[in-house]
């Protein structure tokens, strides 16, 4: 076959179409379904659902501290949480950036909003909309 076949560069990786898929927002998102409690494969998922797990996923990873993962995945909160001296009013603002900065990396992700969080003692509560290519969804974790 000769490089004129496959365009002038003879990269690794050609560019040609997929057959039936328009734009990236098309591919699909599905995955394993993971119970988190239990921390067992419970079959597949896709589309919001999909999203919803794998921002709860890159909520719960640290960033930088998991080797099977690449240095833009996971969060950078706990390195607020265990700073000295510092404040609910610091960890309010601080928060919003945190958690987009972990989530958007995600390119079914488009953007993060209306961001809440609250304290019970030892405990903070984050809220957010998360709004996807495959729709919005609400997601609440204990931090």
């Amino acid at each position: 076959m000769s490089s004129t076949e496959w365009g002038d560069s003879m990269s690794l990786f050609p560019d040609f179409p997929i057959v039936g898929v328009a734009d990236e927002s098309q591919l699909p998102s599905k995955t394993y379904r993971l119970d988190m409690d239990s921390g067992r494969i419970v079959g597949t998922v896709d589309g919001v659902d999909a999203v919803q797990q794998a921002t709860r996923k890159a909520l719960y990873t640290p960033r930088m501290k998991c080797l099977a993962y690449d240095d833009q995945y996971g969060n950078e909160l706990q390195g607020l949480m265990y700073m000295k001296d510092i404040t609910r009013e610091y960890i309010e603002s601080e928060l919003p950036v945190l958690l987009k900065d972990a989530l958007l990396c995600d390119s079914r992700i488009k953007s993060v909003e209306d961001v809440q969080c609250s304290f019970d003692g030892d405990h903070m509560y984050a809220s957010m909309t998360v709004r996807t290519t495959f729709g919005d969804t609400s997601v609440e974790e204990v931090i």
